[in-house]
C-alpha cells in the first residue's frame, strides 16, 4: 500500500474570531476521498494521528481540528455558551477543507461528542445545501447518545442548576482512561497527555444535553449516507444509543456496525486496523454520487 506523508498543521478563524487549530494527513498519491474528523470531549486532534495514518495507507486524506476550548485551539477550556458554536465551527472547518481539497469527495466522521456534532450538522444539511462543503456522508463513532458512563444523574442535576447562575464553573468529566481502549499504550498516553482536559463547564454540559435530546428527536431528518459504529464493550457511551440511532434513521443508506469486546475508542483499540479498513471501504463505495 502507498505510504503516507507526515501530517501538517495550521490555524483558521471561527465566526467569532476564535482561533482554531487543525491538522491533516494525506496519502503519497492523489487521495480518492477526504475524511474530516470531529473529536471527543476533552481530547484533541493529535490523538487521531495513528488512525489517520491507517486511513492514508488506504488512499484517503484526513483532516481534524481541535474543537474550541480543546487542545491547541483558543477558547475557555471545554466550554460553549451555546451548542450552535460547534455547528458553526464545523461548517467553517468543512469550508476550509473543501477549499484545500477542491472536488475531492468529502466525508464527516465524528467520535463521541464529535459524533453529536456530525449528526447535528447532517440534520441541518437536510435543510441547507451547504454548497461547496456538504459532506457526501456522515460517520458516527461511539455517539454520545446514551452516555451512561459519564452523565451521572446527580451531575446532570448539578450542571442544570449551576448553569443558570455560574455557567463557567467546571466539573470533572469522570472519564476513566482505562475505559478508552484495551491497548495499555493508548491508556498511558492519554493519562500523560498535557493537552487532554479532564473538566468541563456546567454550561457545556447543559448545551450537550440539549443537543443530544434534539438529535434523538430529529435523527430521522438525516438524508446523507450514514455509517454508525460502536464498540460492544464501551462503558462510557452505551452501544444501545448507537443501535437506537441507526433504527431511527430513515434515510436510504444507513449501515450499523458493532465491534465485539471493543472499548470506547474503536480507532485506538486493539483491532483498529479493522475499523480503518471498514471506514475506508464504506467511504470508497460512496465517493461517487
Amino acid at each position: 500500500m502507498a505510504s503516507e506523508r507526515v501530517g501538517e498543521s495550521g490555524w483558521f478563524q471561527a465566526n467569532d474570531a476564535i482561533r482554531l487549530y487543525h491538522q491533516w494527513w494525506e496519502p503519497s498519491g492523489a487521495p480518492s476521498a477526504v475524511i474530516a474528523i470531529a473529536h471527543g470531549v476533552g481530547e484533541h486532534g493529535g490523538r487521531y494521528a495513528a488512525f489517520a495514518e491507517r486511513l492514508t495507507r488506504r488512499g484517503l486524506a484526513v483532516h481534524v481540528m481541535d474543537l474550541r476550548g480543546h487542545g491547541r485551539s483558543d477558547g475557555i477550556r471545554v466550554h460553549v455558551d451555546r451548542w450552535s458554536r460547534y455547528r458553526d465551527d464545523m461548517r467553517s472547518f468543512l469550508e476550509l477543507v473543501g477549499r484545500q481539497r477542491g472536488d475531492c469527495p468529502l466525508f464527516l466522521l465524528g467520535h463521541s461528542l464529535g459524533a453529536l456534532i456530525a449528526l447535528d450538522l447532517a440534520i441541518s444539511a437536510a435543510r441547507d445545501p451547504m454548497e461547496g462543503s456538504r459532506p457526501r456522508g456522515v460517520i458516527s463513532s461511539a455517539a454520545a447518545i446514551d452516555p451512561r458512563g459519564v452523565a451521572k444523574p446527580y451531575l446532570v442535576a448539578i450542571a442544570r442548576l449551576l448553569s443558570r447562575v455560574t455557567p463557567r464553573v467546571s466539573l470533572d468529566l469522570g472519564i476513566d482512561p482505562a475505559a478508552l481502549s484495551r491497548d495499555p499504550a493508548v491508556v498511558n498516553a492519554y493519562r500523560d497527555d498535557p493537552l487532554v482536559e479532564r473538566r468541563a463547564t456546567v454550561r457545556w454540559g447543559t448545551e450537550v444535553l440539549g443537543a443530544t435530546e434534539s438529535i434523538r428527536r430529529r435523527a430521522g431528518e438525516i438524508r446523507l449516507p450514514t455509517l454508525v459504529y460502536h464498540g460492544e464493550a464501551d462503558r462510557l457511551t452505551s452501544p444501545d444509543g448507537s443501535r437506537g440511532l441507526a433504527e431511527s434513521l430513515t434515510g436510504p443508506d444507513v449501515h450499523l456496525k458493532t465491534y465485539p469486546d471493543v472499548y470506547h475508542e474503536p480507532h485506538n483499540d486493539l483491532g483498529a486496523d479493522e475499523v480503518a479498513r471498514d471506514v475506508a471501504a464504506w467511504v470508497t463505495a460512496r465517493r461517487v454520487v
